[in-house]
């Protein structure tokens, strides 16, 4: 069995059931030619060590966060931080860089793209609002 050596960070995620997992990230390591950021998920794969690999520590971090989501999403359960509202697991989906940079990049781009016109569209329905107040307030 890998050995998670020390732990940097910790998680409780919980299922409506209440079932608990535990998310546990290690520190990222040398590993021969590459670096590994081991992470357990514990009451879900209980011992299992998995890791996160990369061409050094910041790669290998990033690759163990995308793990957590990714075997947290093959178990199929709704898993949660406790007290959260909307319920929130916190591991977010990161743009794949496997399929080359070209590709990364365009990925980006749609991203951001979507993130301005929601935050455009935020605002004007904001802005909507608080003039349509405003005119309720003045008669």
């Amino acid at each position: 069995m890998k050995s998670m050596g020390p732990i940097l960070a910790k998680r409780v995620l919980r299922t409506d059931s209440g079932r608990q997992v535990e998310v546990r990230l290690g520190k990222p390591s040398r590993a021969a030619n590459r670096w590994r950021c081991p992470f357990q998920l514990v009451g879900l794969y209980d011992d299992q060590v998995f890791s996160g690999v990369g061409i050094d520590g910041f790669q290998a971090l990033y690759s163990a966060l995308e793990g957590i989501r990714t075997k947290v999403a093959e178990s199929r359960l709704r898993l949660y931080v406790p007290d959260t509202e909307p319920l929130y697991l916190g591991f977010p989906m990161f743009i794949p860089e496997f399929l080359g940079l070209d590709v990364y990049e365009k990925l980006e781009r749609v991203v951001l793209r979507n993130i301005q016109r929601t935050v455009r569209e935020s605002k004007s329905k904001f802005e909507r609002r608080v003039r349509r107040g405003s005119r309720r307030r003045k008669r």
